[in-house]
């Protein structure tokens, strides 16, 4: 018999553009992340190849704040949390939707800023999948 379902994220990324931070109605800071992070695939050549991927994060409470104080792009973060779908409506009416990580557990590894190399545009390095 299966065992209850498991939705746990364990990741090291780095911080693509500047934290978001909003307030929801009842005062709580919710700081939205962008972020990449790399995997290794086998090529077409049958050598290991460095693919980037992008996702979305939110954070609440403390952790909101201190990443929307000190991260900058080319941060890198540790985070821990849960994969959730996000819902909106578009400007046009069209509703949509995104999977993103619920931060239960941020560490921040790197500040980012100047000194931190170039990254990628989301969707340069994979053809925008």
């Amino acid at each position: 018999m299966p065992g209850p379902p498991v939705n746990r994220v364990q990741l090291t990324a780095r911080v693509t553009r500047e934290p978001e931070l909003r307030y929801l109605p009842a005062g709580v800071p919710l700081a939205r992340l962008a972020l990449a992070f790399d995997r290794t695939v086998k090529g077409a050549d049958g050598q290991p190849e460095r693919v980037t991927n992008y996702i979305s994060a939110v954070t609440t409470g403390p952790d909101a704040l201190q990443a929307q104080e000190r991260l900058r792009r080319g941060g890198e973060i540790y985070l821990e949390g849960q994969l959730q779908t996000h819902h909106w409506t578009g400007p046009d009416g069209v509703t949509r939707s995104t999977i993103e990580v619920r931060v239960e557990h941020l560490e921040i590894l790197a500040d980012g800023g100047a000194e931190e190399p170039d990254l990628p545009a989301p969707g340069a390095a994979d053809g925008g999948a």
